[in-house]
């Protein structure tokens, strides 16, 4: 509010009567009234700087009047810090009274001050000292910058109501307001508030709009737009959040920055960082930023976050009730618009299938293989408005696999048909699968289980390589007889190409079972279709001599876990020990009724318990501690093994408790004093003899060929032995398991040998 300076003189006069004369000075007023005396380091730009006594301002806006210099001192001394800020006021009211009375008020001062042509090429009127002046401070070449001046003003006192004044909430109320304008806003700190609040909406909204469009500059920015007719599954695929934030973060800096600081929980003003709710998801997410409101903006944006989730939720099958309420709180297409999208999507990526199917086979190559299994379910048949009865329909589903880093003439099939007729399987030995196991390999691969790199890694798959699935169309044929599989395989090779990538057929094909889910019956059903065609006249492939087929790797697992499970559980109230059931009961865990056909994951996890908690043991006793955990605890840091140190001590607990070699030491007492390494010796425990032995029942004593009679000829230690061989054979299904996981086929096959 600009206040007016030029008084007349007879309100002059009455404030010169109210005074006593002589008029005290700014000096003496202020070294009577502050209370707080200035620090020598305090200056004008310091927010902490609280102004003179209201009695002063008071006394300074009735003085309209010039104040007489001082007298030049004859010795000039150094001023402190508070003279000089005394002086500086001083000179301050001085300048004022002159403002105003030459410009009628300060803001109209203010005003001139900071006048400039509307456009640049108009005329500029300022003089050269007065714009070069502006220009310094404008630029932040002097010592005291803008912003400090409207820091000032914003936590002035007098820049916002007093409590005790009559329109106190409804002046404050006005701050910050988007729709006020900041002009008609009397106090400066809503007025400013106000302005600051309307600057950066109009900057969000820009940048939001901006969103809405594709900027062919940058290709790498995520989509905004992309049309229903012509989408590939390239670019869905390629829609990631960390691609979204990237390009939100290079068009719409403010608006990415402005959610990441509200999305950020704080702690002393610094951001506290998220584990399981990254920040950067959060914000990429449709309850904050960009992609929620920039489809509010245009709905033809779809390509942050609408398209994506349409066609998710189509995936998984989500109501229809629930696909239009995201409709119509922006976060997604319709069901409809998906539906036309996915069906682009599917015809154009097969027609790249069928063209990279011919020109793979052109080269001598093999571009994809596909794994097949059964699909059923349960229909609700309605007659009448009336439920009949639920119909399950079955089918046959398969999912084509890109086939990348193959050795050349790997799919040869003629190679493959003259291995086949030598008929060498017919004479494989499991001494010749013994000795075509890398030993070494394996006993390094359970001392560093987890590691990828060599000795432990065989053929690991890149890291930079991504596995490129496409699911081909399902058909109505079951899968486990005959003539059905034969022509689901007839179907499923038209689809990805390889009836038109040449009429010689002399590429050998892979089919598979599904991975993860089946029973084998897919295995089977081809295997007794080229026994039954192999003896016709027909090409290679109308008798699928073309065709290599492989079982489930997840069949593997659970065979080799349910065996694993068959020989270690024993009986129920077994006190050996060794075994499971016992371990199953100390441990605290369930076991199942039938350990022949026992649920995979429960009992995969409380094998994985056991597993570990004999191992940790099995370290105890190579360490020769009683307590692991406090050992390591106490130990100093200076005297910490080394890792070569860790590896040694490991290769002496597989060699002694997880290998076929410390079975066979333990096993029979000769054989294990014959041990000439002293590392490799178990040392005798007390015998454990089950109690069925030690009192036989009548019906056990009068039959000479009952296997109890053998105990007093074992000379070996049982439960060990029986321990050692389920920490081999599990161990090797971890094995397994964590070569599948790294993508390491070369120990899939090793593992596959071993088990």
């Amino acid at each position: 509010m600009d206040i007016d300076c030029n008084y007349p003189e007879q309100l002059l006069g009455q404030h010169l009567l109210t005074f006593p004369s002589p008029l005290a000075s700014p000096a003496q007023i202020i070294s009577k009234d502050s209370s707080t005396p200035l620090s020598p380091t305090s200056t004008l730009n310091d927010t902490s700087f609280s102004p003179p006594s209201t009695h002063f301002n008071q006394t300074l806006s009735a003085l309209e009047i010039s104040h007489p210099l001082k007298p030049k001192s004859s010795h000039k001394r150094k001023r402190s810090a508070h003279e000089r800020l005394l002086d500086d006021l001083e000179n301050i009211d001085q300048h004022l009274q002159s403002i105003c009375s030459d410009f009628g008020s300060l803001g109209n001062f203010l005003r001139l001050l900071f006048w400039h042509p509307r456009v640049t090429r108009n005329e500029d009127l300022c003089y050269c000292f007065h714009k070069r002046s502006i220009c310094n401070f404008l630029q932040g070449k002097s010592s005291v910058k803008p912003v400090h001046i409207i820091r000032k003003i914003y936590s002035h006192p007098n820049s916002y109501p007093s409590w005790q004044s009559n329109n106190a909430t409804e002046e404050a109320a006005k701050a910050f307001s988007l729709d006020l304008d900041p002009a008609t806003i009397k106090y400066a700190r809503p007025s400013l508030s106000a302005w600051a609040a309307q600057t950066c909406a109009t900057r969000a909204h820009r940048e939001l709009n901006r969103l809405t469009k594709n900027d062919p500059n940058h290709p790498e920015d995520t989509p905004a737009r992309i049309s229903i007719d012509s989408v590939t599954w390239d670019e869905i695929n390629s829609i990631t959040p960390a691609r979204t934030i990237a390009t939100f973060k290079r068009r719409a800096p403010y608006v990415e920055g402005l959610f990441r600081y509200l999305a950020e929980p704080r702690k002393s003003g610094k951001p506290i960082p998220q584990v399981y709710r990254p920040t950067d998801i959060v914000i990429g997410s449709p309850w904050s930023s960009g992609p929620t409101l920039v489809i509010g903006h245009n709905r033809f944006a779809n390509g942050y976050l609408g398209l994506p989730l349409g066609i998710e939720l189509f995936s998984t099958q989500t109501h229809s009730d629930i696909k239009r309420i995201l409709t119509r709180m922006g976060l997604s297409i319709s069901d409809q618009a998906t539906r036309r999208a996915l069906q682009t999507m599917t015809a154009k990526a097969r027609d790249k299938m069928l063209a990279e199917t011919v020109k793979k086979a052109d080269k001598g190559e093999v571009a994809r293989c596909y794994m097949l299994d059964n699909v059923q379910r349960n229909y609700a048949v309605h007659e009448g408005g009336l439920l009949v009865k639920p119909v399950m329909k079955v089918g046959c589903a398969a999912t084509a696999v890109k086939l990348e880093d193959c050795e050349e003439g790997a799919w040869d099939l003629s190679d493959y048909l003259s291995r086949v007729a030598q008929n060498r399987r017919s004479t494989m030995t499991i001494h010749e699968l013994w000795n075509g196991i890398d030993w070494q390999n394996h006993y390094s691969a359970q001392t560093l289980y987890r590691f990828r790199a060599h000795p432990v890694a065989i053929h690991r798959i890149p890291n930079s390589r991504r596995t490129k699935i496409q699911p081909l169309g399902t058909n109505s044929e079951r899968e486990v007889e005959i003539h059905s599989m034969k022509r689901c395989i007839k179907d499923f090779d038209a689809q990805i190409g390889f009836t038109a990538a040449g009429a010689d057929d002399s590429l050998l094909e892979w089919v598979g079972g599904n991975p993860n889910t089946g029973d084998g019956a897919s295995f089977a059903a081809i295997l007794n279709l080229q026994k039954y065609l192999a003896p016709t006249s027909l090409g290679n492939r109308e008798t699928l001599r073309n065709k290599i087929v492989t079982l489930e790797i997840w069949h593997a697992k659970d065979k080799a876990m349910k065996a694993i499970a068959e020989e270690h559980f024993g009986p129920p109230s077994s006190s050996d020990p060794s075994s499971l059931s016992k371990l199953y009961t100390v441990a605290g865990l369930k076991r199942p009724s039938n350990p022949k056909q026992c649920d995979h994951y429960p009992t995969l996890r409380g094998f994985e318990m056991i597993w570990i908690a004999q191992i940790l043991d099995c370290w105890r006793l190579v360490l020769g501690v009683e307590d692991l955990q406090a050992y390591f605890s106490n130990l100093d840091t200076n005297l910490l093994p080394s890792l070569d140190t860790l590896m040694s001590k490991a290769g002496i607990v597989v060699q002694k408790y997880a290998s076929v070699g410390g079975y066979n030491r333990v096993i029979s007492s000769s054989r294990h004093s014959g041990v000439k390494i002293k590392e490799l010796r178990v040392e005798l425990g007390t015998p454990w003899v089950s109690s069925s032995v030690k009192n036989p029942s009548p019906e056990q004593s009068n039959q000479p060929d009952s296997k109890m009679t053998d105990v007093d000829s074992f000379d070996g230690d049982r439960s060990l032995a029986n321990s050692i061989l389920f920490k081999m054979q599990f161990g090797s299904l971890l094995l397994l398991r964590y070569a599948i996981q790294d993508g390491d086929v070369g120990r899939v096959i090793q593992q596959l040998k071993v088990g």
